[in-house]
């Protein structure tokens, strides 16, 4: 009887331990799970299960030695392979979690799922023919196995167009939508990425991966309320969800919530102490704080975790820059771009801080500029640097780079021409041409009832922006004087070039292109009375040549006014507004 009693008794405390595991319940079962160990400290079944617990908390190296020791007492039993595979994974020991897959299909050679998470490991170790192997295994057991299938998308040649197929076979899988989204997201069409997101998530609310992307498709469409609310959606359900725990840390940091967000950051620091991304967003919040020394020392101290990351290298000579070292912050910029050298935001950090250089030593800065076209020849930023004829190619990638910040940094230079040109042009009717329209803030000025207007611009990223505002009956991205020579319509109104001559060396053949139509320009004043690249990389022009050209071209009645055209180091820099008709 005493025999039966205790059977009863551990498969009543089983029973109870299992409810409360599938309930989610972990702590209450892992008690009672232990409890059952105390009296069978071998029962690989409890081994296994609170194996499966640790797994669930994070706790992979405490799961590991418990699967480990539920398999020296049951050496056949293929889901403790298979569960100790999945822990080895998470803490990057890929090729014990082969050996541990191989070992369940020797066991038990039908299961789909252990041939696609095989698929998987070795994408990771970047062998894939042989991922591609075993995900057409896993689809020969079932061919509606969606898994393999996305595997095989984003392998292919093109992914976008193979999980829309993907996406119209099976149009409900969150799965699908979710890594539709992740490929707009990382071509920067967050329309289409926040639409995708949303269904994913529609699909499987409590997912925490489904929440933490659609808060990052709300913080790129500047929801920010929303995706911070995600994010603590996403850690709620996942409560070591690094990656949600940085963003949402990054994004208070970015609104001047440090406090909120240093708690955060140290909590990240806790959970994972070598996490070179939170390191970073931590070391830019100290230094959006204003607390410089200490952003510094974080930056050292994350140096030599990471030295091959070029955003490490760019984000520390932002801070160097900014504190006026730039031979310093110069030299992390070059490494930065000897790692990443097609990014041109280094590129452009370089420029500026070049730009800087120059007004303090001027030789100092002129050869580290030959040497940076020497190491780079093919670099538009240091061709332009170096007085090369690269203007459309430099303008066309400076203000795609530019675009998200543009009007923002508009503002802290007190850039004023658009209010300037309605000074002189009042109310202009009829079809206006707005010749580098950019993000169309000369439109915004002048737009009324009684006109039109047609944008031009070189960047794509901008007329994007531009075509937000409903403003343009239409907007073409193409280099100006190009479309002038060929497209400008015969009923014309009057042309417009805000801030825009400033980036072409030679004005005669655009000027000779206008007219006859009435013509209205700005031009940064050249000190020297000769045409010149400045040290912004701007041309400054001489304001006795652009009349010659004006009258040169038939132009007869010229109406020229001095304006600011910005602030740079808290000085006003000269400036001249030409009307011309």
């Amino acid at each position: 009887m005493e025999g039966k009693s205790e059977t009863m008794t551990y498969n009543f405390l089983f029973q109870q331990a299992l409810q409360l595991h599938e309930a989610g319940r972990l702590n209450e079962a892992e008690q009672i799970y232990r409890q059952i160990l105390q009296a069978t400290p071998d029962n690989p079944d409890i081994l296994n299960l609170l194996g499966l617990i640790a797994q669930s908390k994070g706790l992979d190296y405490e799961a590991v030695s418990l699967f480990s020791k539920a398999i020296r007492q049951s050496q056949n039993h293929a889901p403790y392979y298979f569960n100790i595979a999945v822990s080895y994974e998470n803490i990057g020991k890929l090729h014990e979690a082969v050996e541990a897959y191989n070992k369940v299909l020797k066991l038990s050679p039908e299961t789909k799922e252990t041939y696609h998470k095989l698929g998987c490991l070795y994408k990771k170790l970047n062998n894939l023919p042989t991922a591609i192997n075993y995900f057409d295994k896993a689809l020969n057991l079932d061919n509606n196995y969606i898994e393999p299938q996305i595997e095989k998308a984003l392998l292919s040649s093109t992914p976008q167009t193979e999980l829309e197929k993907l996406n119209k076979l099976y149009p409900k899988s969150a799965q699908i939508l979710y890594h539709l989204s992740r490929i707009f997201y990382f071509n920067q069409d967050n329309e289409n990425a926040l639409y995708f997101a949303q269904q994913a998530y529609d699909q499987a609310p409590t997912e925490p991966q489904y929440c933490f992307n659609l808060g990052l498709c709300k913080e790129a469409t500047d929801n920010i309320t929303e995706a911070e609310d995600l994010y603590r959606q996403a850690i709620k359900n996942a409560k070591k969800y690094i990656d949600a725990y940085n963003a949402l840390a990054a994004l208070l940091s970015r609104q001047k919530r440090f406090n909120e967000a240093e708690a955060l950051f140290k909590e990240v620091m806790n959970l994972s102490p070598q996490n070179i991304a939170a390191g970073i967003n931590y070391a830019d919040m100290l230094y959006r704080a204003g607390r410089l020394q200490e952003a510094i020392e974080r930056y050292h101290d994350i140096l030599p975790l990471a030295p091959n990351s070029p955003e490490l290298s760019n984000n520390f000579g932002i801070i160097l820059k900014d504190l006026g070292d730039y031979e310093e912050a110069l030299g992390l910029f070059f490494n930065a771009l000897s790692k990443q050298k097609s990014c041109d935001e280094i590129s452009i950090n370089i420029a500026e801080t070049l730009t800087l250089l120059a007004r303090k030593a001027p030789k100092k800065a002129q050869e580290i500029a030959k040497n940076w076209l020497k190491s780079y020849p093919n670099n538009i930023f240091a061709r332009h640097f170096n007085q090369e004829d690269v203007d459309k190619e430099y303008a066309s990638k400076l203000f795609d780079n530019f675009a998200s910040t543009y009007e923002k940094t508009l503002n802290k230079i007190k850039y004023n021409i658009p209010n300037e040109l309605k000074k002189i042009l009042n109310s202009p009717k009829g079809l206006i041409i707005d010749l580098g329209c950019g993000t169309g803030l000369v439109a915004q000025e002048l737009k009324s009832a009684d006109n039109t207007f047609i944008g031009i611009d070189i960047s794509p990223a901008m007329l994007k922006i531009a075509e937000t505002k409903k403003l343009y009956k239409e907007l073409i991205c193409t280099d100006i004087t190009n479309w002038l020579k060929k497209s400008l319509p015969q009923n014309t109104n009057l042309i417009i070039a805000a801030d825009v001559f400033c980036y072409m060396k030679d004005l005669s053949e655009i000027i000779k292109t206008c007219a006859p139509y009435p013509l209205c320009f700005t031009i940064e004043k050249s000190p020297s009375g000769k045409t010149e690249l400045s040290a912004s990389g701007r041309y400054q022009h001489s304001p006795q040549g652009i009349n010659d050209l004006l009258r040169q071209n038939g132009y007869a009645d010229i109406i020229q006014k001095k304006i600011n055209l910005r602030q740079e180091d808290q000085t006003n820099v000269e400036g001249l507004i030409f009307f011309a008709t």
